[in-house]
C-alpha cells in the first residue's frame, strides 16, 4: 500500500501513522484494548490517506471551475 506513494509522501504518512497510533493508545483506558484501538485508527487513516493521495498523484483531480467573463448583475440592475 505504501509503495503507491512517493518517498517523501511515504515518510510523511509514517510520521502521521505513529502520531495517530500514540494518540489513540493514550486515549484508550482499557489496557488490553490499547493496541487494537490504536492500530485500527492508524490503519484506517493510513488507508484513506493513501487512497486520496495516490489518486491525486495520478492526476485524478478535477480542474477548477471557470469564472464567467461577464460581470454579475447587481441588485440595482434587476
Amino acid at each position: 500500500m505504501l509503495l503507491q506513494l512517493s518517498q517523501s509522501a511515504r515518510n510523511r504518512a509514517l510520521v502521521a501513522y505513529s502520531e495517530v497510533y500514540q494518540e489513540h493508545w493514550e486515549l484508550e483506558p482499557v489496557s488490553y484494548r490499547k493496541v487494537n484501538k490504536a492500530r485500527h485508527e492508524a490503519n484506517s487513516r493510513l488507508r484513506l490517506y493513501v487512497r486520496r493521495y495516490s489518486k491525486a498523484m495520478q492526476g485524478y483531480t478535477s480542474a477548477p471551475l471557470l469564472v464567467s467573463d461577464r460581470p454579475a448583475k447587481s441588485q440595482a440592475q434587476i
